[in-house]
């Protein structure tokens, strides 16, 4: 068992509190009320999620496929098949909260499983979009990695200390993310991944951009980035502004919050982007030219696996533990950061395995503990609450 009763009885407990939704959220609200309107009511709101997931999971399993160094060009009718099943994954993930109430089935794991599906999803997506604009192993794909694995950490950052969960700042939030992505993968396979590579000057003929060589990719990737920043600084402002406010002792529990008190709690996820940079130069840099997207799935599982504790601490209002810097996948990877770089810390000569070799049994490493973890998460809490996963509870009719 990795929860304690005591934990338990906590997320049995527990309520999510969404936070500001967008102007994309309510105007797609009817239409996802309307869609919901034609899932039978004996499917559970966990498989709609799950099937969406493995919809994806499938897609991004060809496109990696045929492109591991996500360099290689991809069938254009290919990434607009990823760009419908995201679509359709975006869609399932809007109602299965609605089938939740409609078959009064809504329950803390079905809010854990959410999540859960959700990390897995930007994982994927993450890595087609380079595979798809043919990044390869460059800045850009890393910065898009790192822009997108910050947002989702600091949201549940920051809904650990305040008890709300922020996907916007108001105006830009996951709906609004995924629809750039859906959109930005149909003109991808449309018009080929050169579309992006237009000059910048052409389609804002300014005075400022006509003296820039920048094109419209690096210019999303930097606009992309800004918007990180913001939501980054806006999450720490919230925690900020909350902790003369605390949250009610029962919501509080075992946490340990405020901004300067959970410094620490993103001292793993700040160490793993470290670790993440530092397997891609070096002796590593043609390990990770040639593998990058297997090397991107392995750091980005471990990544992953430290969220996921994050929303557990939340779920199970306890502090941060030992295990959240003690994840296998994040020990693993920085012992294989450790042996690429052992002439740079005075041991060369050392290494105790080659690049590849250590980027894969890190990676091997990580996705092993990080399903183990999930499995078992899932399994104490539908054991506790007595909650079938992916059926919804039989009821007894007198």
């Amino acid at each position: 068992r990795i929860l304690t009763v005591q934990e338990l009885e906590r997320i049995r407990d527990y309520k999510y509190v969404s936070g500001t939704y967008t102007r994309l959220d309510d105007a797609l609200t009817p239409f996802w009320n309307c869609v919901v309107k034609f899932v039978p009511l004996w499917v559970a709101p966990n498989l709609l999620t799950f099937s969406g997931l493995v919809l994806v999971a499938m897609v991004a399993a060809i496109i990696l496929t045929l492109s591991p160094d996500l360099k290689s060009p991809l069938p254009g009718s290919l990434v607009i098949i990823f760009a419908l099943t995201l679509f359709v994954y975006q869609t399932l993930d809007a109602i299965d909260g609605k089938q939740a109430r409609r078959t009064k089935s809504s329950s803390p794991l079905g809010q854990l499983f959410d999540h859960g599906c959700d990390a897995l999803i930007l994982l994927f997506c993450l890595v087609v979009t380079a595979a798809a604009l043919e990044l390869g192993s460059s800045w850009k794909t890393l910065l898009i990695f790192f822009n997108s694995e910050t947002c989702f950490f600091m949201a549940q950052w920051e809904e650990y200390h305040t008890g709300t969960l922020n996907w916007s700042n108001g105006w830009f939030g996951v709906t609004e993310s995924q629809f750039v992505q859906i959109f930005g993968f149909l003109l991808t396979g449309l018009f080929s991944p050169k579309v992006w590579d237009v000059p910048l000057h052409k389609i804002i003929p300014t005075h400022f951009v006509e003296k820039s060589e920048c094109d419209l990719m690096t210019f999303l990737i930097v606009c992309i980035t800004c918007i990180t920043a913001s939501m980054f600084f806006s999450s720490i402002h919230r925690v900020a502004s909350i902790e003369s406010n605390s949250m009610p002792e029962a919501e509080i529990g075992d946490k340990v919050v405020g901004w300067k008190k959970g410094f620490i709690q993103v001292l793993p996820f700040a160490w793993h982007l470290v670790v993440s940079y530092l397997l891609t130069v070096g002796e590593g840099k043609k390990v990770f030219e040639e593998h990058t997207a297997l090397q991107l799935l392995g750091t980005g599982i471990a990544s992953t696996h430290i969220i996921s504790h994050m929303i557990i601490n939340h779920m199970a209002k306890r502090h941060v533990l030992l295990e959240d810097f003690t994840t296998p996948g994040l020990i693993a990877f920085t012992i294989a950061a450790v042996n690429l770089h052992c002439g740079i810390l005075g041991l060369a000569g050392m290494n105790l395995f080659s690049p590849l070799q250590g980027m894969l049994l890190a990676t091997v490493a990580s996705w092993i503990s990080y399903l183990r973890f999930i499995f078992y998460v899932v399994l104490d809490i539908s054991e506790f609450l007595n909650i079938p996963c992916f059926r919804l509870p039989s009821i007894k009719v007198n």
